[in-house]
């Protein structure tokens, strides 16, 4: 609630100065009103709670800013009483990204200076200690403006002042801190105020560094620099591309002629292969054809040679046959006896009529006993062939 706001600094009545609760009587004998509304304050200054002005209740007007205005209108008070400041890092943003200008910088010991022209300018400008070739300017916005929002004149007073920092004040840091019981007992409240001033670097908030433009154009310098070798990169990394390429395709050219002389080799070779294949192939059935015929012209010889023995065998049986039945005929006529006739029988060689061979006994069909003849006529026989034994 607004009645609920704690005020730490109020108009007196009867002078219009800007005084703090430590400096006024309790209660409505404070004789003082609200810095922002004008309404009626009262002094509390009991035990429990820190000593701050709050609305009467008499005063019906709404007053959120109230605390802030108070601030605000005590430090213009007492501008000349500011020697110490506490100044935030500042940061510009470049690329999407935050780069630091300024770290913090605590106990800078100022001094209030003159300006010529108190319009379209900082309220109260300060030189620093030991640079007198700087200066800060304190910008005291209204309670209801954002101490983030720049100044209108700005621009132009910083482009006629470059050397001149610009901060204005954060009147929540105060409420933040002002009503705290860490402060000392021997301190009143505007000096309090003016510790947390000097002390707290998120008092102020810059507007304006003049450092920025130099990082800004050191920034841009680099941002130009990163472009020209990230250029120079990529041209040389394009240059060497190229030549890869050139350097592949020559060696493509290299290996497809190297692939097309060892394929013509590979050809020439199982041409070669193929040809004495086909040689070997035609002399080994130059040499079967020879071995067949040879074969065949020994076969052909033995079966000529067992024909002739056959017929040989053939015509001796015949011949046997012819005897045989002049000696039956001689026995029948009484000329020879049948020792005789046996001895006629048992003349001349004896054949196998199967191998066509000589042997010393036959059996009675005209077959000899060797093992081999024996053997095949039983082969023979297996096959449908009739022998008789």
């Amino acid at each position: 609630m607004w009645q609920d706001i704690r005020i730490p600094f109020a108009f007196r009545i009867d002078t219009g100065e800007m005084v703090s609760i430590d400096e006024v009587a309790r209660g409505l004998a404070c004789n003082c009103k609200c810095p922002s509304c004008g309404g009626r304050l009262v002094a509390k200054k009991a035990d429990v709670n820190a000593h701050h002005f709050a609305h009467h209740t008499a005063s019906k007007e709404a007053c959120q800013y109230a605390f802030y205005t108070s601030i605000r209108l005590m430090l213009l008070s007492r501008l000349n009483d500011i020697t110490l400041l506490n100044t935030p890092a500042f940061e510009i943003l470049f690329e999407g990204v935050n780069h630091l200008v300024s770290a913090p910088h605590t106990d800078i010991k100022v001094y209030r200076t003159s300006q010529e022209c108190q319009q379209l300018a900082p309220t109260a400008l300060y030189a620093l200690q030991g640079r007198n070739d700087y200066r800060l300017g304190l910008d005291f916005p209204a309670a209801n403006e954002s101490p983030q929002d720049k100044p209108y004149w700005l621009d132009d007073y910083t482009c006629t002042n470059p050397k001149t920092g610009i901060l204005s004040v954060v009147y929540s840091t105060f409420a933040e801190h002002l009503f705290r019981k860490d402060r000392p007992d021997d301190m009143d409240t505007t000096s309090w105020m003016f510790h947390i001033l000097s002390s707290n670097p998120k008092c102020l908030h810059w507007q304006y560094h003049p450092a920025a433009e130099r990082v800004r154009i050191r920034l841009q310098h680099e941002a130009k620099e990163r472009v020209r070798v990230r250029a120079e990169q990529r041209a040389r990394e394009e240059e060497r591309l190229r030549l890869w390429a050139e350097e592949e395709a020559r060696k493509e050219v290299e290996r497809r002629a190297r692939r097309e002389c060892e394929q013509r080799v590979a050809q020439e070779r199982q041409q070669k292969r193929e040809a004495v294949l086909r040689l070997s192939r035609q002399q080994q059935d130059e040499e079967e054809q020879r071995l067949m015929v040879e074969r065949k012209q020994r076969n052909d010889a033995i079966w000529e040679r067992m024909e002739n023995k056959r017929k040989e065998a053939i015509e001796r049986r015949r011949l046997d046959e012819s005897a045989i039945q002049r000696a039956i005929d001689q026995l029948v006529t009484g000329l020879q006896t049948a020792h005789s006739v046996t001895g006629l029988v048992e003349e001349g060689p004896k054949v196998c009529k199967y191998c066509f061979l000589e042997s010393e006994a036959l059996s009675l069909h005209g077959y000899c006993y060797r093992e081999q003849c024996v053997g095949a006529r039983e082969r023979a026989r297996r096959f449908g062939k009739y022998f008789p034994d």
